[in-house]
């Protein structure tokens, strides 16, 4: 994997059938859909920097959690499905079509959602300042979506799909009974309320 990362960041000629180009998927290169995780991009080693920097603090908490199986299903499957969203986007966008996709961000974005989801009130500490671990993933993909303003939309696909897909799979939104029960749930709380009296509480 080291060498196949610091392959692509030397330009590598092999480099780029492994990243993964929706076009080039569309022709054949299925292939894509999977290695691209194992590629680096050259022009942005700092965001692999930071990828490593995820998976290191928060692989190792969201392992111990889904246990190593799951933990690797979820890993795998975020990234495959993201990949599976990216070409889908490419049918009717030619700047994502050609735009070549390196990295694990998408897997490891979604690691912070999942994490955010499971322990949405217990304190990181970023940089310097603690907040919450759903206000991390907050601040997570706002950073990213300022990237998408300064460098294109196509260039942040992985890391938001990875996201969307990761929060689908935490909270089980992918079902849609699941989805449709947990929505009543959240509607019905919203419409009661409790009224207390001098003796008595009635709900309305």
């Amino acid at each position: 994997v080291t060498f196949l990362i610091l392959a692509s960041w030397v330009k590598w000629p092999g480099a780029i059938d492994l990243a993964l180009v929706p076009s080039k998927v569309e022709d054949g290169y299925l292939w894509q859909l999977v290695t691209y995780i194992i590629t680096g991009n050259p022009l942005d080693p700092g965001s692999f920097l930071f990828d490593l920097l995820a998976l290191f603090f928060f692989g190792p908490e969201m392992e111990r959690t889904f246990g190593p199986r799951r933990f690797l299903g979820f890993y795998g499957l975020v990234a495959v499905l993201t990949a599976v969203l990216v070409v889908a986007t490419g049918l009717v966008s030619t700047a994502v079509a050609r735009f070549p996709y390196f990295g694990f961000a998408a897997p490891t974005v979604g690691l912070i959602v999942a994490f955010g989801v499971h322990y949405p009130t217990r304190q990181v500490l970023l940089v310097l300042w603690p907040v919450k671990a759903w206000t991390l993933v907050l601040i997570t993909l706002g950073i990213i979506m300022l990237f998408g303003l300064s460098r294109g939309p196509e260039t942040v696909l992985l890391p938001l799909y990875g996201a969307f897909i990761a929060w689908l799979i935490t909270t089980g939104y992918w079902n849609p009974r699941r989805a449709w029960t947990r929505f009543r749930a959240w509607r019905l709380k919203r419409e009661l309320h409790v009224v207390r009296g001098r003796d008595d509480q009635y709900w309305n």
